[in-house]
């Protein structure tokens, strides 16, 4: 799982010229969730990650994942945190009878 982190926002994310979170080049434990759910069918699905979350330095990492991710604010990236996970739980929320 990798995040984009931007300038200015919701907590956990650094301000411009800031290292992602205090990470700066150290790994922290970190959890992550994310979620889609239909509001008219009220179906989905819901996903948390938990490993070890380090800032991405590689430069073609940077570029691979630059191109990979699509932030959901038009606002400067300044990192990009990789985590690596070790332990994937979710939950798939389905009709009466839905086959898996």
């Amino acid at each position: 799982m990798v995040h984009a982190v931007r300038s200015a926002g919701p907590p956990g994310h650094s301000p411009e010229g800031a290292r992602a979170g205090g990470l700066g080049m150290r790994s922290r434990r970190s959890v992550r969730s994310t979620t889609s759910i239909d509001p008219a069918t009220h179906l989905g699905w819901s996903v948390v990650v938990t490993g070890y979350a380090g800032l991405v330095t590689d430069p073609r990492r940077l570029v691979r994942y630059q191109e990979m991710l699509r932030p959901w604010v038009q606002h400067a990236v300044h990192d990009t945190v990789r985590i690596r996970p070790d332990l994937v739980a979710g939950v798939l929320l389905t009709g009466a009878g839905a086959a898996l």
